[in-house]
């Protein structure tokens, strides 16, 4: 998809990208920079105004660069259900199974996601169930490696294996760090029982147990 943003109505861009990112579709920015004879609103349209000067400060639409750089999947080892990026979480479920269901991608295999930093310039932390992190915490470019799965034939020589994996990404919260997929205990599956702890006995509170002492005959028998 073509010739988007050539507005400064950024609830109209991040709407239209939303719906692209949805149907899995790539698109292209318009434009890029400004000094366009044919256009009639050349800074409505730009992202850098001046392609003679350095892409910094005055000369970059500020507003517009962060409804335009969001995070996205530039290869994905596997099959992707979806991705999406609002306010600031970024996520991305797919299935290492081939589109075909014949076979599954092979494994170890990376996927590769695009993190702007304009997104998240205090860092961020990443959130992985059925697979971990492989790249440096921090870095531009995320890469994730899906857990083994199940096997399926053999391709070339090598092992093709099926699993699902789920990445999201966040902005980074004080003192967090990144770190897998905790498995949470399901609603209505049993936990198993904890043993019952008993305190041990104390000897100075034990007493000594003793049968009572037969009668004798005179208190036995019956008052004359």
């Amino acid at each position: 998809m073509t010739e988007i943003g050539a507005t400064n109505n950024l609830q109209n861009i991040t709407e239209v990208i939303q719906q692209a990112d949805l149907r899995h579709t790539g698109w292209l920015e318009w434009a890029f920079t400004g000094n366009d004879p044919t256009s009639t609103a050349v800074n409505a349209q730009a992202l850098v105004y001046n392609p003679e000067l350095p892409p910094t400060g005055d000369n970059v639409n500020t507003a517009k660069l962060p409804a335009l750089a969001e995070p996205y999947p530039q290869v994905v080892a596997g099959t992707p259900k979806l991705w999406a990026f609002r306010r600031g979480k970024f996520q991305l479920p797919y299935a290492t199974e081939r589109a075909d269901h014949h076979g599954g991608f092979v494994s170890g295999e990376q996927t590769i996601i695009s993190v702007p930093p304009v997104e998240y310039p205090n860092g961020y932390q990443v959130s992985v169930k059925g697979g971990q992190v492989t790249s440096a915490p921090g870095a531009a470019l995320l890469t994730i490696v899906a857990d083994p799965g199940r096997k399926h034939r053999q391709s070339r020589g090598r092992a093709l294996t099926a699993s699902g994996c789920q990445v999201q990404v966040a902005n980074r919260r004080r003192g967090s760090t990144t770190r897998p997929h905790r498995r949470r205990h399901r609603l209505g599956t049993p936990r198993a029982p904890r043993p019952t702890r008993f305190p041990a006995p104390n000897p100075a509170r034990q007493q000594e147990c003793r049968p009572p002492a037969p009668l004798t005959s005179a208190a036995a028998s019956p008052p004359p």
